[in-house]
């Protein structure tokens, strides 16, 4: 079972009177005025090149006998790390020190965070074991590259749980190639940390698609999805199970992409439609597609 915990912010003092008096970064420190010009990472291995995480942590102050740095642990798990020290020349220790990062408080367990590709978007979901005090999770994309991380989708927790949950989301890229994904999850607090970095190459259809209708069944709004390799005009029709026509939502031109309608469940005249379920007929030179939602008010 693998389990993400989330941390707060950590202050460290980290005790190098043995390398000081060594020379390694007496030429830094005597006499200096202004911020430290030293490095300081935290890595997942003693050995700095075999490394696969490095998070960089900001000096606070340096004196002869001792460094103050903070820290967030971002891709950080608790358990044991190894801390790597650069000075100004750019020497740094060739075995890690080692550090002890003990879990804070838990306000989440991730089970676990899953990747998939189906009918034309990816799909992330992923499971928590308890939350407690827990804020959500900040949906975070890459392209190309790990490297370059932008928020796409916020997704609140459901508050203090001892059971599990499940959450899931659906991303429609527009370009191909490879996409990075990972969760930042949030306290309320503010604090926070990564889940692991998923990956996944991505191919942009090259077919019209109609994705399902949501939510389904409805009490209000509906929002109806589709891809279009082009731009192109679409036609949205409504009809009842028997086949009777209710209604034309919309005729227009959209672009070539993901595209998203939002419709209430009125009928032209502005009145609710009876309960019951419905047609979601959308036409374009492409073809036509047929979905059905239900409405329950």
């Amino acid at each position: 079972m693998k389990r993400t915990y989330l941390n707060n912010t950590y202050a460290v003092l980290l005790l190098l009177g043995f390398i000081f008096s060594s020379g390694m970064f007496h030429s830094t420190v005597s006499g200096q005025s202004g911020p430290p010009n030293i490095v300081v990472e935290i890595c997942d291995s003693p050995y700095y090149e075999k490394a696969s995480v490095r998070v960089v942590q900001q000096v606070e102050s340096v004196s002869d006998t001792l460094i103050l740095f903070s820290f967030v642990l971002g891709d950080l798990k608790p358990g044991l790390h190894w801390v790597f020290v650069r000075n100004h020349q750019g020497y740094r220790n060739p075995i890690g020190y080692p550090i002890f990062i003990h879990p804070s408080v838990l306000p989440v367990e991730l089970l676990n965070f899953n990747i998939d590709k189906k009918n034309g978007r990816v799909i992330l979901k992923w499971t928590t074991l308890t939350e407690k005090d827990f804020y959500g999770f900040e949906i975070q994309r890459a392209f190309s590259s790990p490297t370059s991380f932008r928020k796409i989708a916020f997704i609140k927790a459901q508050g203090t749980k001892n059971t599990k949950t499940e959450y899931s989301y659906f991303d429609y890229p527009n370009n191909s190639g490879k996409y990075y994904y990972r969760l930042k999850l949030v306290n309320l607090d503010g604090s926070f940390t990564f889940s692991d970095t998923l990956n996944t190459v991505w191919d942009i259809p090259r077919e019209f698609i109609l994705y399902s209708v949501y939510p389904n069944p409805s009490s209000g709004f509906i929002r109806i999805a589709f891809y279009l390799p082009e731009d192109e005009i679409v036609d949205v029709w409504v009809y009842n199970v028997l086949g009777r026509f209710v209604q034309r939502i919309q005729s227009q031109k959209f672009p070539a992409g993901f595209n998203e309608i939002k419709w209430e469940g009125r009928k032209a005249d502005g009145t609710w439609l009876a309960n019951g379920t419905y047609l979601i007929i959308l036409r374009t030179r492409y073809g036509t597609k047929t979905t059905k939602v239900t409405f329950l008010r």
